[in-house]
């Protein structure tokens, strides 16, 4: 997970075990506790009522799997 406004700074988000396999061709869905949070300040990612969130999911091999960016309201 990145967050804009930190640079190089990624944290390594965890699945829960139950998420860690999809079957080949089936949609999944999960959430997941960002280990320690992710503090942010306007100071660093900007306005906060409009912030790009990217999450990149790998495989057990390290291989990018799969990649989204949303833009988020950290202020609500």
């Amino acid at each position: 997970m990145s967050v804009e406004g930190y640079g190089d700074y990624e944290k390594e988000v965890p699945l829960p075990p139950g998420s860690q396999t999809i079957p080949a061709h089936k949609a999944a869905s999960s959430s997941a506790l960002v280990p320690q949070g992710f503090p942010y300040s306007e100071v660093s990612a900007g306005d906060l009522t409009n912030v790009r969130i990217s999450l990149s999911l790998y495989d057990a091999n390290d291989t990018l799997m799969a990649s989204y960016q949303k833009e988020f309201n950290l202020k609500e």
